[in-house]
């Protein structure tokens, strides 16, 4: 059965509109954008846009040069969105015959749209249009959310009063008031506003404050109001997501006592965890143990703590610290995983020997199967998770099913400017029985798959859509979860076949959630991402568990484990996937991969759930002995939900 995701999306509304796809992508052996019907007279459209600014007010730190367009093209046929850097003159268009829409979107650097510019044509059988939009400011609102805090001043009956100001007209602003913390978020045209609060207790006016605001359209600008001794401070900023501090008391012009917390990373069940957090003299800190965000009624740390756990799983420790006279510090978070050693047999490796990819020039990656030596680039110590052969959903149940994405080995190095992932598929059928030969391709399926990073150790989601449902099938909740200790902030999705769909890269929105707005959705081609695949095995041996009666469990220890390869697998069927991935898509350069690290794991997919994964995490097997809904003689781990907690393969640095 074939995945439905990038056959499934076009039909939500609107939602391909937000991606950032050029019109000609690089795609697995094959490296044009597909061809026209012969037998169809065409037109032609010829596109010019103007590119003078749109005049919208932004932030005065936000850049006002427009840097990439993206043009959406309605009517008798209706090709992928194009995104160009280029203005004026574009190539010509080849249209089916017709009446058509053009709608062209201009983006600065920071994905801020500064207009939009729409067009009608039509297009005659062997004629060129000519269409020549003009961008004009968007009428979007921005947002602007208000937080003030009044516990710990004693007061009887406080009440705050807010208006915003521009020219001559005042919007009073209601807060709602839970616990002395005192809220508001409400929609407002872009501008720049006079912000004035006032405090009262009962009928007495404590103090007022002015402040300067400044409204984008499209983004959210956060105002964070406190009171010190009496005193308004009052600070407002344009952020894609708040700054979350600890405690009751802010004063933004303090500076802030630093916080640490150890050790973080992977324990063993039934071990002791000590855990300790270290704040400069005098400082007071509190913490939380459940996730949640610490204030100053939390939990006061005073010695270490001790943590044991009896079975795996995740937990994170957040705490901040106080100090007279200084601003609290910021919310520090530390993640830990806590692992069972006995469920995965010492096969599986991540990071083995300490390997975290390597600094190398000279690698190519394009249409891979043009290359005349597709494994020349690559080398061991490259290897960053070791997975087994025979270890995906199908193995167990459903062995019948082609293609295959049995995971093996995920390799890593960078450049200056790229950070480059291969990972190997391998298909030991012919050593098992039930050989699907060149069927079991994985470029012979239109299914995805998916790479998981950790780029920002401040950013962690969940990995679903708000919605509470999954990016590659987005009416059904099943599929995927990854565990908040993982630091997942970014999402690769990408067909394992040529030619099809509209690969991207998600970030994380400002909810913590994934979703398909512009700004947080970035087309592979408009991002320099190109990825390719090509036939063989790069590893000299492939290991795995060769047993009749086979069951998940036969993955524990050292056991009928044997090397494939001499068992005289034929190498041909096997397949090796690369990817390039500019830095400046990820938001880092080479000195942040090397001094703080990213992490990254492969998830194959299968339906509509992941059925492998490198690093290797049972949640891909743990529904594999119950059928599928659909077809009773394959596994139910296509259709069930997997939450993965097994650390990510770090890149740069451990």
């Amino acid at each position: 059965m074939e995945n439905v995701f990038l056959k499934e999306i076009p039909k939500v509304d609107n939602l391909i509109k937000a991606l950032s796809v050029l019109a000609i992508i690089v795609f697995l052996g094959s490296c044009d954008a597909g061809s026209v019907n012969p037998s169809q007279v065409l037109g032609q459209l010829s596109v010019s846009i103007d590119s003078q600014e749109a005049g919208r007010l932004l932030n005065p730190t936000t850049p006002l040069t427009i840097t990439n367009f993206i043009l959406n093209i309605t009517g008798p046929s209706n090709p992928a969105p194009i995104e160009t850097t280029q203005g004026g003159l574009l190539p010509t268009i080849s249209l089916i015959p017709g009446n058509y829409t053009l709608t062209v979107d201009g983006y600065n650097s920071e994905n801020v749209a500064l207009g939009r510019g729409i067009a009608t044509f039509t297009i005659q059988p062997g004629l060129t249009s000519s269409v020549s939009p003009v961008l004009t400011a968007l009428p979007a609102n921005g947002t602007f959310t208000l937080e003030a805090i009044t516990t710990g001043l004693n007061l009887t009956n406080p009440a705050i009063t807010a208006t915003l100001t521009k020219g001559a007209t005042v919007t009073p602003l209601t807060l709602t008031q839970t616990n002395g913390t005192w809220t508001l978020t409400t929609p407002m045209a872009p501008g720049t506003y006079t912000l004035i609060t006032t405090l009262k207790d009962g009928i007495t006016h404590l103090t007022s404050g002015i402040e300067t605001v400044f409204i984008v359209a499209g983004a959210t600008t956060y105002g964070g109001l406190s009171f010190v001794k009496g005193t308004p401070i009052l600070s407002s900023i344009t952020l894609n997501a708040p700054q979350v501090t600890g405690g009751d008391i802010v004063n933004p012009t303090a500076a802030s006592p630093t916080i640490t917390i150890s050790p973080e990373g992977v324990h063993n069940i039934n071990t002791d965890i000590t855990i300790t957090m270290t704040g400069e003299a005098g400082s007071e800190i509190r913490y939380t143990l459940d996730g949640s965000n610490p204030t100053a009624s939390s939990s006061l740390y005073s010695t270490p703590l001790v943590k044991t756990h009896t079975a795996p799983g995740a937990f994170v420790v957040k705490a901040f610290a106080s100090v007279t006279g200084k601003n609290n510090s910021p919310i520090t978070t530390a993640s830990y995983v806590v692992k069972d050693p006995s469920q995965v047999s010492t096969y599986y490796k991540t990071n083995p020997n300490g390997q975290v990819g390597k600094y190398k020039t000279g690698m190519s990656v394009t249409c891979v199967s043009t290359k005349s030596d597709s494994f020349a680039d690559w080398s061991a110590d490259m290897i960053i998770a070791q997975g087994a052969a025979y270890d995906d959903a199908k193995s167990f149940n459903g062995n019948h099913e082609y293609p295959s994405y049995d995971s093996y080995a995920l390799y890593a190095t960078w450049d200056d400017t790229n950070l480059y992932l291969g990972w190997q598929f391998v298909y030991v059928n012919d050593i098992m029985g039930n050989s699907g030969g060149n069927e079991a391709k994985p470029t012979n399926g239109d299914i995805p798959q998916m790479l998981v990073f950790d780029v920002d150790s401040t950013k962690a989601s969940i990995g679903t859509l708000a919605t509470g449902k999954n990016l590659w099938y987005n009416t059904n909740p099943t599929g995927f979860n990854f565990n908040q200790s993982l630091g997942v902030d970014k999402i690769a999705m990408f067909s394992s076949k040529g030619g099809v769909g509209q690969p991207s890269l998600f970030s994380m929105g400002a909810d913590g959630f994934f979703d398909y707005t512009v700004a947080n959705t970035k087309g592979f081609a408009a991002a320099g991402i190109v990825y390719g695949a090509v036939d063989g095995l790069l590893p000299a041996e492939v290991w795995g568990v060769q047993k009749s009666g086979y069951t998940p469990a036969d993955l524990e220890g050292t056991t009928g484990w044997v090397d494939f390869v001499a068992k005289g697998h034929a190498k041909t069927l096997d397949t090796f996937y690369e990817m390039k991935i500019p830095f400046s898509a990820l938001g880092i350069t080479r000195s942040d991969l090397e001094t703080k690290g990213i992490g990254v794991m492969h998830v194959s997919i299968y339906g509509t759930s992941g059925v492998n994964s490198l690093p290797f995490d049972k949640t891909t097997l743990d529904n594999v002995m119950l059928p599928y809904s659909q077809d009773a003689s394959s596994s139910n781990e296509k259709e069930d939900l997997d939450i993965f907690t097994e650390p990510l393969a770090r890149i740069g640095k451990l």
